[in-house]
């Protein structure tokens, strides 16, 4: 296994690197959450939905902050009512077969905030209504589907190394 995920980690960062647009964290994110999901062929949709709907749910609270509609309310206090119900809304959606995973819901979900909160711009209508890797939401759903297919591709470099060590 060391083998495999260290020679596909190495693939994953030289080539994010080199493009330099998908996040590389994210990637890495999403490669441990396949995992957590089972780490087989069906892990790979079912994290990638998860991911992509946690990072969903969570570029909804993100809009909906913006616009705070109770007068006095502060906003620390609106985003903090947002993230509860937005909490409630994906546990209880993790009842739909295809988003029953809510550890890679959450990754999602925290991927999103994490770059959110750390990109200067970003939390922001022009950026997150942006058709462009400027916009959180395709950005993280692209890097953490690239992070499940790196995920399943060193899981199936983990297979071919031991048969091949079995026949040796």
């Amino acid at each position: 296994m060391a083998i495999s995920v260290g020679f596909f980690g190495g693939i994953a960062t030289w080539s994010v690197l080199s493009v330099g647009t998908i996040l590389l964290w994210g990637v890495f994110t999403a490669w441990a959450s396949y995992f957590a999901a089972g780490g087989d062929n069906k892990a790979i949709m079912l994290n990638i939905a998860c991911n992509s709907f946690g990072s969903l749910v969570a570029w909804a609270v993100a809009v909906l902050a913006l616009s705070n509609p109770i007068t006095g309310l502060p906003g620390p206090a609106w985003i903090g009512l947002l993230v509860a119900a937005s909490i409630v809304f994906f546990v209880l959606s993790s009842q739909i077969p295809a988003l029953g995973f809510v550890p890679g819901i959450v990754f999602g979900y925290a991927t999103t905030f994490a770059y959110l909160s750390q990109t200067p711009g970003a939390f922001a209508y022009e950026a997150l209504l942006s058709a462009s890797f400027q916009n959180v939401l395709p950005l993280v759903v692209v890097s953490m589907a690239i992070g499940t297919m790196f995920g399943a591709a060193s899981a199936k470099g983990v297979g071919f190394l031991s048969a091949r060590s079995e026949t040796a």
